[in-house]
């Protein structure tokens, strides 16, 4: 299969986004009429459905014609969900599921902090705006409330793992849970010079010769990333021979089979290849990291992809996780590794807002290449397994792994925050903005005066002062390697479909301060994400939309 795996720190349980339906059956009274059981889905309620679906899928009809024709096409799945959820609420009525007055009034009083109606009188006139009475509200959130503790009770019941069984799979899938190791290296290229299209003879001895020279000099103690800078006709010379960190796994097996034995400080022999003469050094590497269990964190599963431009394939493997809709799953393990407060602060720069918007983000992020000054496809961008952002990449506090960084003059520059919002560049990707939209960015080339094991594929850290080498590039850097994003921002959805699914133990009862936990997480989620990306779209986590 080919999903695509991202992680945080890899993990085995329990919070999930994704989506649980069933599918009943149901009397047709009429063409837009349905009855379950003696409740009545409404011509008037289909109408709201029908529209609260296209918003949410993005759908454009141009003219009466196609509009008609979405209508027919969207309706037999919009009558479905309407089913599921009458079922639900009739299975929670059915289960003396009621809400209390208590419980109304707490989740009022969350709905006026979250939106900061402070007065009673802003509240009655947000509830106007909305077209909704007091009575019409309690109904609403009545209904969202036995449609979650059906789900809860009647369907995660029968959805459990033991910790046996999530050691057990940890230990037949030690490569999901695998940070490959890395090797960074520098070089110095002596190219053989053509005489009309050919090599001479003479001139590839003086070549070898050239590099046999260059050789002896770094081993009698000159600096290897001098003599780059002076000698070698790679464009690498401009980092004194610089490359990497490459992942060990996406080596060639010629090179992996040269540098595999080769410790850090160590210079090859002169090797034929790149058009003359190449020599290596090994500037430093680390290996395979295992995850275990303890260690593990949250990861994300891309299910199905259709877009280009983005760094990933075009696949769709939905219909292994039953679902034709679905297109990501995250899961962010046990529920007790995350603070009462979705807001504080408790791994390295991060909330749980923020891991929650890194993994939701990896369905389109970070696997952008660009064309660098010497017109190179650079990955420089990039940092821990090539899917988060570069510690050295200015890429405006992005949740995926990136620094916001301050150039203060003189090659000196400064991490100023840290995951904090989707970065027009991530926006981009994600379809919420045109490229035009995209301003210049920069990364920092050939850091030095860092704090020790700070490397690009470091955790993003505020207060961080470096200096290097400033890079800036443009958008079309990037399209002129990955191509234009298609579908365009014009045509891609500004609404998406997420549920939040709460695994326990087989045999076991959700806690209810999890419950609570999970839904002060989900309620802050909607507002962070939506302030990630500038309003530019929103997250509907609810199972009725608009509700």
């Amino acid at each position: 299969m080919q999903f695509r795996l991202r992680r945080l720190w890899p993990a085995l349980s329990v919070a999930i986004l994704v989506a649980v339906t069933a599918r009943p059956s149901a009397e047709t009274i009429e063409a837009v009429l349905v009855k379950v059981n003696g409740d009545i889905l409404t011509k008037t309620d289909l109408e709201q459905r029908q529209v609260q679906y296209m918003r949410a899928k993005n759908l454009q009809p141009a003219d009466d014609a196609a509009l008609k024709k979405t209508i027919e096409e969207i309706t037999p799945e919009v009558v479905s969900a309407a089913i599921d959820e009458i079922l639900l609420v009739q299975r929670g009525k059915a289960l003396n599921y009621k809400m209390t007055d208590e419980d109304f009034d707490r989740l009022v009083q969350n709905i006026r902090k979250e939106n900061k109606l402070d007065t009673e009188e802003a509240f009655q006139a947000a509830l106007k705006q909305e077209g909704m009475t007091l009575p019409e509200l309690h109904k609403a959130m009545e209904r969202q409330m036995l449609i979650a503790r059906v789900t809860q009770n009647e369907v995660m019941s029968k959805v459990g793992i033991t910790e046996e069984e999530a050691r057990k799979y940890h230990s037949e899938h030690l490569q999901d849970f695998t940070k490959p190791g890395t090797v960074t290296i520098r070089e110095i290229l002596v190219k053989v010079p053509l005489e009309n299209g050919a090599i001479n003879v003479a001139a590839d001895q003086a070549a070898r010769q050239k590099a046999d020279d260059i050789r002896k000099r770094a081993l009698a103690g000159e600096s290897f990333d001098q003599l780059a800078s002076e000698v070698s006709d790679s464009p690498s010379k401009a980092n004194g021979g610089l490359i990497g960190p490459l992942n060990m796994n996406e080596l060639t097996p010629a090179f992996k089979k040269l540098v595999d034995p080769m410790k850090v400080g160590d210079v090859s022999d002169v090797l034929p290849g790149q058009g003359g003469y190449q020599i290596i050094k090994i500037e430093s590497r680390t290996a395979d990291e295992v995850m275990t269990p303890e260690d593990a964190f949250s990861f994300e599963v891309t299910v199905a992809n259709d877009i280009a431009g983005i760094g990933l394939d075009r696949f769709d493997a939905s219909g292994e996780f039953g679902s034709n809709d679905l297109s990501s799953l995250v899961q962010m393990d046990a529920i007790s590794k995350f603070p009462d407060d979705p807001a504080t602060k408790f791994l390295g720069e991060n909330n749980t807002l923020s891991v929650i918007g890194q993994e939701v983000g990896h369905r389109w992020l970070a696997f952008l290449h660009f064309s660098d000054h010497n017109r190179q496809n650079s990955e420089a961008l990039l940092g821990r397994d090539q899917a988060h952002w570069s510690f050295f990449f200015n890429s405006d506090a992005s949740v995926m792994e990136g620094n916001r960084i301050e150039d203060l003059g003189g090659g000196t520059f400064r991490t100023t925050a840290a995951v904090e919002r989707y970065s027009l560049l991530d926006q981009y990707a994600m379809g919420l903005v045109r490229d035009i939209d995209v301003p210049s960015m920069f990364y920092v080339e050939s850091p030095t005066g860092l704090p020790a094991n700070t490397a690009a594929d470091s955790a993003p850290r505020v207060g961080v002062t470096f200096s290097g080498t400033r890079r800036d590039l443009l958008i079309n850097d990037v399209i002129e390697v990955m191509g234009a994003r298609q579908p365009s921002s014009a045509n891609s959805p500004r609404v998406f479909r997420q549920a939040f699914l709460f695994v326990v133990g087989r045999g076991r009862t959700a806690a209810p301060a999890a419950i609570a936990k999970i839904e002060r997480i989900r309620r802050a989620w909607e507002p962070f994400f939506a302030r990630a990306v500038d309003n530019r779209g929103r997250v509907e986590t609810r199972l009725s939309p608009g509700t």
